[in-house]
């Protein structure tokens, strides 16, 4: 999913459809980040501590419409993979170029990196 697809669903009226998971580190969050309770944050250096949770259905919800977000796209991607090879979700998008993308084209107001 490009980053124009992406700010729609951020701003539309149906943003509560999708889950919006962000793989990055917290510190990367301090720097850049999207306003919104519903971003989920699981950094991917964790994945130990939560797959197994996305795998049992403990955490996130495999038939809801997932957004994966990173930096530029590269951790999202395995996220995403993740969701659909391990974890049986059906609708998972990556957003290309991820949150310095977004920021370059979209909505500078989120921060750089």
């Amino acid at each position: 999913m490009t980053v124009v697809e992406f700010g729609r669903i951020l701003k539309g009226d149906g943003r509560s459809l999708y889950q919006i998971v962000d793989v990055r580190e917290p510190t990367e969050l301090q720097a850049a980040s999207i306003k919104g309770d519903d971003i989920i944050n699981l950094p991917l250096s964790q994945a130990g501590e939560w797959s197994v949770k996305i795998v049992e259905g403990d955490i996130l919800d495999a038939n809801r419409p997932t957004l994966c977000l990173c930096h530029v796209g590269m951790r999202s991607m395995k996220m995403a993979n993740f969701l659909v090879q391990q974890a049986g979700f059906k609708e998972v998008y990556n957003i290309d170029g991820g949150i310095q993308q977004y920021s370059e084209i979209v909505d500078p107001s989120v921060g750089a990196i």
